[in-house]
C-alpha cells in the first residue's frame, strides 16, 4: 500500500523549490524589515516576561504562549515561543515571498500592539 502518489511528490517537489528559489537573497533584500520585526518581536517577548512575572501566565491570551509559560516557566516559555513564532513565520514569508514586505510590517505592528496591551494589562490587574 502506497501512503503517497506521484502527484504529492511533484507538489512538495515544486514547493520546495519555490522555497529554494525564493530564499536566495531574500534576507538580503528584506534585512531592514525583518530587523524592525526582530525589535518588535523582542520587545513583545520582554513585555510578556514582564507580564508574565507580575501578573502570572494565567491572564496570557495566546494559547502556545501561555502553554509554553506554563511548560518551561514565565522567562523561558515566551522566549521559545517567540522564537517559534519568528522561525515558523520566516518558512511562511519566504515561500510568500511576494508578499513578504506587508506580512512583516503587519506582523511587527502586531507585536508592538500586543507589548502594549502587555503594558496596560500589567497597569489594570
Amino acid at each position: 500500500m502506497k501512503l503517497y502518489s506521484e502527484q504529492n511528490l511533484r507538489d512538495l517537489n515544486r514547493v520546495y523549490a519555490r522555497f529554494q528559489n525564493n530564499a536566495k537573497g531574500f534576507f538580503k533584500e528584506n534585512h531592514y524589515y525583518i530587523t524592525l520585526l526582530i525589535i518588535a518581536a523582542v520587545v513583545d517577548a520582554a513585555s510578556t516576561i514582564y507580564f508574565m512575572h507580575i501578573i502570572g501566565p494565567e491572564k496570557e491570551i495566546h494559547p502556545m504562549i501561555r502553554f509554553l509559560a506554563f511548560e518551561f516557566g514565565p522567562t523561558i516559555g515566551p522566549i521559545v515561543g517567540k522564537l517559534l513564532q519568528i522561525s515558523l513565520g520566516m518558512f511562511a514569508v519566504i515561500y510568500l515571498k511576494k508578499y513578504a514586505i506587508h506580512i512583516i510590517v503587519i506582523t511587527a505592528i502586531m507585536y508592538s500592539w500586543a507589548a502594549t496591551a502587555n503594558f496596560l494589562a500589567f497597569m489594570y490587574f
